[in-house]
């Protein structure tokens, strides 16, 4: 209504304009695209504000005829953000790609605003290094971390309105002021000992972080080339202590009565296959598992068997502990 209101002539491209934008954003809602797109260009605002301060800011036919084609346009962005084989991405390298399948996966909405605006002002190799950095603040602030959501959109918007007041000029330069809010490394150390995720793609991707750093690790200089890490398709998850443990285990949880409810998505009982368990497998005790994850593929599975002949609590946290060291590794501020 605000931007038919007093269009005159410039009425049917203002309604094309609200039909393009509406289509771009698709199923996401409204409101959540307009704050998107008011913080990436002027910082942080109340969304209970949002309307006022839009009207306030463009009131005249210009600049309401303005306003609509930077909606329709920028909602084309904006409905592509998080669909990495979109046209706003598919020119970009492989890499980046799967950055925005990882921001995608990670839920970081929070930095959609500092996305739009770096994508309006950098060159697409620092919206690739951009990323990479996004990826990371996620992870350690928010996914691990269970830092403050507030405090993050804060942070965010700031640097999205620095982004487009040419005040931050590279991808470095944003990292930063991001970088200010992460938790310490003995802070990421001490979270990613006790995490743990019950979102089996979540705890996969992060699996498979934590293998590529092995790898990394233990071939410096060479070329990732183990195909079920770099293939998702490939990667089975499986829990050490299983969801329903067989008789195998009576021992253990006769020990320990709360370490299944306790321990069982920890991510240090969790471990990655090339081969998926069947019913009764994935159900058996640590012996048999033990020899099976001996023959994979897969480091951090393969040390299992070379590194614990028994598994309790007092294993899970070891191995949890183990994976932190990983982590600071894989995810270094």
């Amino acid at each position: 209504n605000h931007l038919l209101r007093g269009t005159g002539s410039n009425e049917a491209v203002i309604l094309s304009n609200w039909t393009k934008m509406v289509t771009a954003i698709g199923d996401r809602k409204g409101d959540d695209f307009l704050k998107a797109f008011w913080t990436s260009r002027f910082g942080r605002i109340q969304r209970g504000r949002l309307f006022k301060e839009l009207k306030r800011k463009y009131d005249t036919k210009s600049g309401i005829l303005e306003l609509s084609k930077e909606l329709a346009r920028v909602a084309e962005v904006f409905g592509n953000l998080e669909i990495s084989d979109s046209d706003l991405w598919k020119q970009c390298s492989h890499a980046t790609q799967e950055q925005v399948k990882t921001l995608s996966l990670l839920g970081a909405k929070q930095t959609h605003p500092i996305l739009l605006a770096a994508i309006e002002k950098f060159k697409p190799e620092e919206v690739e290094k951009l990323l990479k950095y996004l990826v990371i603040l996620i992870l350690r602030y928010q996914l691990v971390g269970r830092g403050r959501t507030g405090k993050l959109e804060i942070q965010s918007a700031l640097v999205s309105e620095g982004i487009s007041s040419d005040k931050y000029r590279s991808a470095k330069s944003v990292w930063d002021r991001l970088s200010t809010i992460l938790p310490s490394d003995d802070e990421l150390e001490d979270d990613f000992s006790r995490y743990a995720e019950t979102k089996p793609a979540l705890a996969r991707w992060i699996l498979r972080e934590l293998e590529i750093q092995k790898w990394m690790d233990e071939n410096p200089g060479k070329s990732l080339q183990t195909t079920p890490i770099i293939d998702a398709n490939l990667v089975n998850l499986e829990h050490i202590l299983p969801k329903n443990p067989n008789q195998e285990w009576r021992n253990v949880i006769s020990d320990d009565s709360d370490i299944v409810y306790d321990c069982m998505n920890r991510l240090g009982n969790l471990c990655l296959l090339d081969k998926p368990s069947n019913k009764t497998e994935a159900s058996g005790g640590f012996v048999k598992k033990s020899a099976k994850y001996a023959k994979s593929e897969f480091l951090l599975t393969k040390a299992i068997a070379r590194g614990f002949k028994e598994w309790n609590r007092a294993a899970i946290d070891r191995r949890q502990q183990q994976l932190a060291k990983l982590a600071l590794r894989r995810w270094s501020a």
